[in-house]
């Protein structure tokens, strides 16, 4: 329990020097976007730390993310591809890959 504690006052400590240096941080709109980024990654440890205790250990879950993020970046801006073709061939590819 000390170990929680610590890391949680640390955590607060760490948010309240931020919010005085940017009182943008604490706006509903940040605090919004923190929250919808967090359940994301929060989903995906989730699923991952449910792999890994059951033995199957996968550890590229982080770089199959990347690989996706980096097609559909190139395949919108470089490729000129319409939107939802780039994201079928962002999902496709790295599905056929894991």
């Amino acid at each position: 329990m000390k170990k929680e504690l610590g890391i949680s006052v640390l955590l607060l400590a760490l948010c309240t020097v931020t919010a005085i240096m940017n009182p943008r941080f604490i706006s509903p709109v940040n605090l919004i976007n923190l929250a919808n980024s967090i359940g994301l990654f929060g989903i995906f440890s989730l699923g991952l730390g449910l792999v890994i205790i059951t033995g199957g250990i996968d550890l590229s879950v982080g770089s199959v993310f990347a690989l996706a993020g980096v097609l559909l970046a190139m395949a919108l801006t470089e490729w000129h591809w319409p939107w939802p073709l780039a994201a079928a061939m962002a999902i496709a590819i790295p599905t056929m890959l894991s």
